[in-house]
């Protein structure tokens, strides 16, 4: 479990993967294969769930939205 801050949350928490029933039943049904997908699943913050891809992806989102103001800005105070 890794400690990072959470942007849903608003605090540092930690981000663990969550192993289910499913993730149980799979390992029934493949003989054990499913071992090899484990390292794949999102972690997820223990308090609210939220994915830690998930609050990078917004982090992303926001600062492209952000530089698309911006280069508006800049675009009307050049031509006017």
């Amino acid at each position: 479990m890794r400690t990072e801050y959470c942007g849903n949350c608003g605090y540092r928490r930690g981000f663990k993967r969550n192993l289910g029933i499913g993730t149980i039943l799979m390992l029934l049904l493949t003989f054990g294969w499913w071992l090899v997908v484990i390292p794949f699943y999102p972690v997820r913050c223990i308090q609210c769930g939220v994915s830690y891809s998930d609050i990078a992806l917004w982090k992303t989102l926001l600062f492209l939205l952000f530089l698309l103001v911006v280069g508006f800005c800049v675009y009307l105070a050049i031509t006017v």
